[in-house]
């Protein structure tokens, strides 16, 4: 497989992750939404992807990302949320293990591209993992996430992300979310499957 075929699989998985709203971003503190309440917001980002060419050489594309989503609590430790990238939507919940410090989640997603005839459709499913600890006015946490996307008949490509941020209290209830991670796609489609790298930086603002 030439590496113009490779990078193009890259760029439409990336793709894809953002469409479907399988967020590269995370955007979420192991806190749950209070029950009864809403939470709304949007973020705004680019992810990084490295290559290496034929000859050896790295090289290195960036794609600005852009996503909206809200959250609805449930119970004082569930909520649920939907978000969206481009064409597509996921929907994903979230519990609280332990209040404000552990909680796991698991979503799913779908979405399209009518601009690339390869892949009219696809589907992500998730399982995510948050840690953090609440200080005032601060809130630094962890999450770890696993993807499976499907592409139209495409095979199943298998993801893992890893995030670190800072949620910032601004004013009320409004937060601030700074975001920085990667994300490791093995491409089965690529010659004997490969493991691609990925970086990404995000900013948020929930209210």
């Amino acid at each position: 497989m030439t590496v113009w075929i490779r990078i193009k699989t890259l760029c439409f998985c990336a793709l894809a992750l953002f469409v479907s709203g399988c967020a590269v971003y995370h955007m979420q503190v192991p806190r749950t939404t209070a029950k009864g309440e809403w939470d709304f917001g949007g973020a705004i980002g680019g992810l990084g992807a490295f290559n290496v060419d034929s000859a050896g050489k790295l090289e290195f594309g960036a794609f600005p990302v852009v996503g909206f989503g809200a959250r609805y609590g449930i119970t004082p430790r569930f909520d649920m949320g939907v978000s969206s990238w481009g064409i597509g939507a996921k929907l994903d919940c979230k519990y609280g293990i332990v209040p404000d410090y552990l909680a796991l989640g698991t979503g799913a997603g779908v979405g399209t591209l009518f601009s690339i005839a390869e892949f009219p459709f696809f589907y992500v499913g998730e399982a995510s993992l948050y840690l953090g600890y609440p200080f005032k006015k601060v809130y630094p946490y962890i999450s770890g996430r696993a993807w499976l996307l499907g592409l139209g008949t495409y095979t199943v490509n298998p993801m893992l992300g890893a995030i670190a941020g800072i949620k910032i209290s601004a004013f009320r209830r409004s937060n601030v979310y700074l975001e920085a991670g990667v994300l490791n796609i093995y491409n089965e489609d690529s010659e004997q499957g490969k493991n691609d790298l990925m970086i990404s930086a995000n900013a948020g603002f929930f209210w």
